[in-house]
């Protein structure tokens, strides 16, 4: 790396230390609680990247809070952790606050009738918060993950240059280093050296980090959109302009770590270099949320996932059959015949049947959740608590109430 492109990155770093300092929002600025007017709609959280505040979500001509927030069906919130944009994603006010956060959002939702799930819309090291919450207690309460510019398989910039910045500063600090080569900056040295304790995030973003590798992967039953940038760098020359080859990166974040899911999209933009590592191109790492593109193949996704939820219709009676028989499936005892006799009656993602299991128990109560694309087994037996019943949807409630099911237990 040369000076100039070191010079960059220390310069880069300092101002990520002080624009976080002065973006930081107090404690009681920050998302707390449940959602009490949510209803039917979807949770929509937003979570934003290292060195950076909710802020980001609210920049552009629309940003991208206001072009998801259009969705009918969705209720958008933000989650702030800017006093702590330079912790790994274990720190207690990071990680495991979000898993309280989305499990509290689901809890509302299921609450007042919704799909109990949450969508998680994230930009760089938050799409690493999100992996951490998906496989440490919140993976039930996920709908769907979109991750843009995530590091999954570490950040180039983490990895190429900020450790040589450190070490070339605190040798200039401890005298190691007799000089500063020309053009480095001493006072964004000095700022860097005295932030670096707090840069908890930098060893987890490099490619080679063991809490990158030991940070757990989103399970395969929660579906994850991400999304990746991809910069043409154009030169202006005395015969005109020159676009060179995709850099395969944002600038900071190389595509294929950022295009880690089920469903992958790669925004490819071009534009002038201003310094090492910054540019004005649109699909750049920190202009990724004000792309159009980008703002409208969010959208695209979450419309799509509401749409999975809505056009699931109503369960067939062969699909709660189905399920029944597929759990009979290996057990001792004479074979049940199951035959549907009330239902299915369905609503908002739901579906509730009785079923007759020919003699053995009787009738069976049963209900089930469409989740992931697929009919899944939610509730099911001789009869289900007042409690039970009263969590379902009003129509499904009205069916088991109409056919005595529910009972204080």
């Amino acid at each position: 790396m040369g000076w100039f492109s070191l010079r960059a990155t220390i310069l880069l770093v300092a101002l990520a230390v002080l624009f976080s300092i002065l973006v930081s929002m107090p404690a009681s600025a920050q998302t707390e609680g449940c959602l009490p007017d949510v209803g039917k709609r979807i949770p929509v959280l937003f979570v934003h990247g290292f060195g950076a505040s909710q802020r980001v979500w609210n920049e552009g001509s629309p940003s991208m809070f206001e072009a998801v927030d259009a969705i009918s069906k969705g209720y958008s919130t933000l989650f702030d952790y800017s006093q702590e944009n330079l912790r790994w994603v274990d720190h207690p006010n990071l990680g495991p606050r979000l898993v309280h956060e989305i499990n509290c959002r689901a809890q509302s939702s299921r609450e007042q009738g919704g799909p109990g799930k949450v969508v998680l819309v994230t930009h760089s090291m938050g799409g690493l918060a999100a992996r951490y919450a998906a496989t440490n207690g919140a993976a039930d309460s996920i709908g769907m993950v979109i991750t843009i510019g995530t590091p999954n398989l570490g950040s180039v910039l983490a990895n190429s240059g900020l450790g040589a910045a450190y070490s070339m500063c605190r040798m200039a600090e401890d005298g190691s280093l007799l000089q500063l080569p020309s053009g480095v900056d001493k006072a964004a040295c000095e700022l860097l050296v005295s932030a670096w304790p707090q840069l908890q995030a930098i060893s987890g973003l490099r490619e080679d980090s063991l809490k990158l590798a030991r940070l757990g992967w989103v399970p395969t039953s929660i579906p994850v959109f991400a999304i990746a940038g991809n910069v043409q760098w154009r030169f202006r020359t005395f015969v005109g302009d020159i676009t060179a080859p995709p850099s395969n990166s944002d600038l900071v974040v190389a595509t294929e770590s950022a295009l880690q899911g089920h469903t992958k999209r790669e925004v490819v933009c071009s534009g002038f270099i201003m310094l090492p590592l910054i540019s004005d191109a649109s699909c750049e790492h920190g202009r990724l949320l004000r792309d159009s593109d980008v703002q409208r193949q969010v959208v695209v996704g979450i419309q799509q996932y509401l749409t999975s939820l809505t056009t699931a219709q109503c369960a067939p009676a062969e699909t709660f059959v189905s399920l029944l028989q597929q759990e009979d499936e290996g057990m001792e005892g004479p074979e049940r015949h199951f035959t549907v006799v009330k239902g299915p009656v369905c609503q908002d993602g739901y579906a509730a049947a009785v079923v007759d299991d020919g003699g053995t128990l009787g009738w069976i109560s049963m209900v089930l959740h469409f989740e992931n694309g697929t009919w899944q087994r939610q509730l099911a037996g001789s009869y289900l608590s007042d409690e039970q019943c009263a969590a379902l949807p009003s129509k499904l409630y009205a069916f088991f109430d109409t056919a005595d099911s529910c009972v204080a237990i």
